[in-house]
């Protein structure tokens, strides 16, 4: 099932406290498309950074140079150093490599392929530094005491670590070293004081707090939705034998996974049928729905959003949020108690809507979290536009740089 927001990786915006739905999220979007850049949400140990990395090198013009101290480019003011700067190169080449299988010996053969390796090196950690002018303009520093936080967490891992030796080893491992993890702390420290201080409890990118409860009770403004969410891939049957074994065991989220693995694996015309069964699934349901079944009652029966359960009060939006266009269409075209016929998405399925009622004392109770939510798309806009104004600046040593410079 697709999360809803995070329409880019979790280099880019707010991770950690991205809001999730199921397969309403707009597939239009792309990870070229400009987000928040969000240190926090990467972990220093970046899950896609390689094990056994070799020693950090850049050769140049068949020459190994010394790179302490090298500036590699400047981001909007910012030098970005060699050991930093391979950190975001092999990383973005890691993420290459696990999301579309492209590796450096494939970029070799291709046109404008190492070109377009550095240009998103580039782009990752603009979408980072932006963080940086967000809380320059905005006088946004860390305190003595949150920098002391940020030395307590570095010792916690040198001390997990077990000894300074694994610990730098750990770091060589993900592309790091020191300096670039201590700068990381501080980058991701700043990232969470910026979202903290600027884009929520009134912050001056906030939506007010008295605006807010006035566009909640505004039926053209803000929605809350109960979604009936059913896959192409829920009649797939499973070839594996140990997974159909221990099917009946699995949570609703591993049962998506797997049945969604099973429905990748088919050929065209099994896509087919699956999505054949699927829709006799989803005609009965939506049967049952026209014939006033308890909505609550197929949810159960029928919804395969595992997210659901944490949806108390139902899933709040906008007509701006990040879903489906076809959906929020859905949605804003309901009347509260009203549902929807079948709603596709090519991608991934079904859905049917049923629009709730507004409970006000939900909202007051939730009115933070429920904001930062509304405000998603003025945020990615902020970060977009000053994304926008920032400028690179190359050293030659960047000129110079060729598919086998960097190990």
């Amino acid at each position: 099932m697709i999360k809803k927001i995070s329409a880019l990786t979790l280099a880019l915006i707010l991770a950690a406290a991205a809001l999730t739905g199921c397969n309403k999220k707009d597939n239009n979007s792309s990870s070229s498309s400009v987000d928040v850049s969000s240190a926090a949400s990467q972990s220093t140990t970046d899950s896609a950074a390689q094990q056994n990395a070799p020693d950090a090198k850049l050769v140049i013009d068949g020459k190994e140079v010394d790179t302490d101290g090298l500036i590699i480019c400047t981001i909007d003011g910012h030098d970005v150093d060699f050991d930093t700067f391979r950190y975001y190169y092999e990383n973005t080449l890691s993420d290459l490599q696990s999301n579309y299988g492209i590796t450096l010996d494939s970029l070799k053969n291709s046109e404008n392929g190492f070109e377009n390796l550095l240009n998103q090196t580039i782009s990752a950690i603009m979408q980072d530094y932006v963080t940086y002018r967000i809380c320059e303009d905005n006088s946004v520093t860390l305190t003595d005491d949150e920098k002391k936080e940020n030395e307590d967490k570095y010792n916690a891992s040198l001390e997990q670590a077990g000894s300074e030796e694994n610990f730098e080893q750990s770091l060589k491992n993900s592309y790091l070293t020191t300096e670039v993890y201590k700068n990381r702390l501080e980058l991701a420290a700043l990232y969470v004081k910026a979202e903290n201080e600027l884009f929520t409890n009134e912050g001056v990118y906030a939506t007010k707090k008295d605006e807010f409860r006035e566009i909640a009770q505004d039926p053209a403004k803000y929605a809350c939705v109960r979604t009936i969410y059913i896959p192409y891939w829920c009649k797939t049957e499973l070839s594996d034998d140990s997974t159909a074994s221990a099917y009946d065991g699995y949570s609703l989220e591993q049962k998506n996974n797997v049945k969604k693995a099973a429905y990748d694996a088919l050929n065209d015309d099994g896509r087919e049928e699956s999505k054949k069964a699927a829709k006799e699934v989803a005609d009965a349901c939506l049967q049952k729905v026209n014939d006033s079944e308890d909505f609550d009652d197929l949810l159960d029966q029928y919804n395969w959003d595992s997210l659901q359960e944490s949806y108390t009060a139902g899933e709040f939006m906008s007509p701006d949020s990040n879903y489906d266009s076809d959906y929020l269409d859905a949605v804003f075209s309901l009347n509260e108690g009203e549902t929807s016929g079948l709603i596709e998405n090519k991608n991934f399925g079904w859905t049917i809507i049923k629009r709730m009622p507004m409970d006000m004392d939900y909202v007051e109770e939730n009115i933070d979290e429920l904001i930062k939510s509304y405000d998603l798309p003025k945020r990615q806009q902020v970060y977009s536009d000053i994304l926008d104004k920032m400028k690179v600046t190359y050293s030659d040593t960047y000129q110079k740089l060729t598919i086998d410079s960097i190990t």
